[in-house]
């Protein structure tokens, strides 16, 4: 049975690395381990001990940063992280899920909840982060890029052990199911009935951004961005799915992959010290933001 507790143990590490009086390193760890009991027991709804559920999350962080200077005009920041999460939910040992209703008004639950039989999400999150700045007089100049990578293993198998539903209590002792649900991959496309399909994604980013001091109290960002989301792997093919929407004429199959096209974001923003002493400053600006 679940153990009915909740805790969330958490450790970090820290390095500074000051190289030299051009070059700063960072690097950071830090590791979560957290446990929520899930017990949905209410006014209504009566459950045993073995239909509450554990939710299990470990998460790893690691972060670097580098921060450098090129003489007095240059300087660059780079930024890389991992992020490594394993969430999933532990049910009980493997048995159906048993619903009873209009037990004293409410309803009855034994056994394994029905959407936790089987049932986690692994991810590993990676990103890049480096932004090179040139001041040349009134201007700073900033190109750079934010890069992101995902994988993903998503298991999420419900009623894989059955669930029966009884209208009442008579029904139950009767051996009379008002509804039965079973579920599971098609195994000769996965090769598994507990299948857990992984995938990856990502997207890059690249910009150009000037801020520009106009004046003594004015200063002016324009900037230029452009995204380019990608799917890394090519979805399974369900070759009976994709016979049948050929059929129909809907052009629609489970291994289309999406075209990598690139979204571009203009930018422009202002910030003006109304009075040149920073009693009133006005900050504005305008673009297209794409996600």
């Amino acid at each position: 049975l679940p153990i009915l507790a909740s805790y969330s143990d958490k450790v970090g590490v820290k390095f500074d690395w000051n190289i030299n009086d051009h070059h700063h390193a960072v690097l950071r760890w830090s590791f979560v381990d957290a446990k929520q009991n899930n017990n949905t027991s209410g006014a209504s709804q009566l459950v045993t001990n073995d239909y509450a559920y554990d939710f299990v999350s470990k998460t790893n962080t690691l972060i670097f940063e580098l921060n450098s200077r090129f003489g007095k005009d240059m300087s660059n920041k780079f930024h890389a992280t991992w992020t490594s999460i394993r969430d999933k939910r532990n049910p009980g040992d493997p048995f159906p899920m048993i619903q009873v209703s209009n037990v004293g008004g409410g309803t009855l639950c034994i056994g394994n909840e029905r959407s936790s039989m089987a049932n986690g999400l692994n991810q590993d999150i990676y990103t890049i982060t480096d932004n090179f700045t040139w001041t040349l007089g009134d201007h700073a100049i900033t190109l750079g890029t934010h890069d992101e990578f995902y994988h993903f293993g998503n298991l999420f198998c419900q009623d894989i052990y059955g669930t029966y539903m009884y209208q009442n209590p008579d029904d139950f002792y009767a051996g009379v199911t008002n509804r039965f649900r079973y579920g599971q991959a098609i195994e000769s496309i996965t090769g598994t009935k507990r299948w857990t399909p992984t995938f990856g994604a990502g997207q890059l980013g690249f910009y150009i951004q000037d801020r520009w001091k106009m004046f003594q109290n004015l200063d002016l960002t324009i900037g230029l961005r452009a995204d380019l989301p990608f799917m890394g792997d090519t979805p399974t093919e369900n070759v009976e799915f994709n016979e049948y929407t050929r059929s129909k004429g809907w052009n629609l199959t489970t291994n289309h992959k999406i075209a990598v096209k690139p979204m571009w974001s203009p930018r422009l923003g202002f910030r003006w010290n109304a009075f040149n002493d920073n009693s009133l400053i006005v900050r504005g600006g305008i673009g297209i933001f794409t996600s």
